[in-house]
């Protein structure tokens, strides 16, 4: 059928150019087709059925967790996954949790220092399912919410062996996407032309601390940034 797939991800797959490009992501038996003319994936679907038995349920809402919303008028499409920020929270009995703000506490770093040393502290923090914490928060930092990757990414650096402080922060992380569970992302639909006939004059800045890192133990100073951004 002609299908390309794309360098990034194998899951991912695009045919055709310009206005008659369209995509096609796969996910086992999940299957989302985008493109700008309803002739096309009336054309694409004709195709896949021929060779494979499929179900069209129609416009995508609900996907992998992920809910899509979408306004017509104003050519938007939001993406966000409440379900599963709720699946989190009674999982791990945050329900009546207190309202965060902040994914991290400010000036807390998670370090070494907070690990186990004893093999009873390292037992107690074994029935904690740590892991199972950071794979669900991970999930919904890649999914629709980059405002917890920097809080994720330092809970992921204790997978081996988390202490007190790392299964508290990844909680207050918790905390926090309940008191935010309704936000995600929204793309807008309008041209860039159109968008800087609007804003001709707007400029975008991004700050970041000059030392790269934070105050760390002589046994952490081999660490490096692994944070970063992109702004257009």
């Amino acid at each position: 059928m002609a299908f390309k797939a794309a360098d990034v991800d194998p899951c991912v797959w695009t045919r055709g150019e310009d206005g008659d490009k369209f995509i096609v992501c796969l996910y086992a038996n999940d299957m989302l087709i985008a493109t700008k003319e309803k002739a096309i994936i009336a054309s694409v679907k004709a195709d896949i059925a021929e060779k494979f038995k499929i179900k069209d349920i129609g416009r995508a809402h609900f996907i992998l967790g992920i809910t899509i919303d979408y306004d017509m008028d104003y050519r938007t499409l939001r993406i966000r996954q409440q379900a599963h920020i709720e699946s989190i929270i009674n999982k791990f009995g945050q329900d009546d949790a207190k309202t965060r703000l902040t994914p991290l506490e400010a000036g807390v770093h998670l370090t070494k220092v907070g690990q186990p040393q004893t093999e009873a502290t390292k037992a107690k923090m074994r029935s904690k399912p740590y892991r199972l914490l950071v794979g669900r928060l991970m999930y919904l930092a890649c999914g629709t919410r980059p405002d917890i990757l920097t809080a994720v990414a330092q809970l992921c650096r204790f997978l081996d062996n988390p202490g007190q402080k790392h299964w508290d922060a990844g909680i207050r992380v918790v905390c926090y996407v309940l008191t935010t569970k309704d936000v995600g992302i929204t793309y807008d639909g309008h041209q860039d032309e159109r968008d800087y006939m609007l804003y001709p004059t707007t400029d975008v800045y991004t700050m970041m601390d000059e030392n790269y890192t934070y105050e760390m133990t002589d046994e952490d100073k081999t660490s490096m940034t692994t944070d970063g951004s992109t702004l257009k």
